[in-house]
């Protein structure tokens, strides 16, 4: 697994960053894992981490790994 990059669309990496600030706050799992980053590194590093986590979960969503109850 590699980190983000500075390749790539800056707005749609803007707005993961800032779904992630998001998350921490609704998800008790990614606040765990934030929580977890913050001795070892500021929090703008530890929120990139968190927006790759969101990124994985979100691409495991859309290959239709995940069913949904509609």
């Amino acid at each position: 697994m590699t980190g983000m990059t500075k390749r790539g669309n800056a707005i749609l990496k803007t707005i993961l960053i800032e779904c992630s600030w998001m998350a921490i706050r609704k998800d008790p799992a990614l606040l765990v894992y934030y929580k977890q980053l913050l001795p070892r590194m500021n929090s703008n590093k530890a929120i990139v981490k968190v927006a790759r986590k969101l990124l994985n979960r979100i691409t495991y969503v859309i290959i239709g790994k995940v069913k949904f109850n509609c």
